[in-house]
């Protein structure tokens, strides 16, 4: 189950994806949460924006 399904996805190889990238500034312990648990470490938080 994603933790925020609506800020990140899959491609075909599995490599994370933003669908997207600014959020209001309430999502941030959401995208907190989402960047915890990614278990590649795929995620970064920079500046407000999600990059994966």
């Amino acid at each position: 189950m994603a933790t925020a399904p609506d800020v990140f996805d899959q491609d075909e190889e599995g490599l994370v994806v933003v669908v997207e990238p600014d959020r209001p500034a309430g999502d941030e312990p959401l995208l907190r949460k989402a960047q915890y648990l990614c278990p590649a470490a795929a995620i970064t938080l920079l500046g407000g924006s999600a990059t994966g």
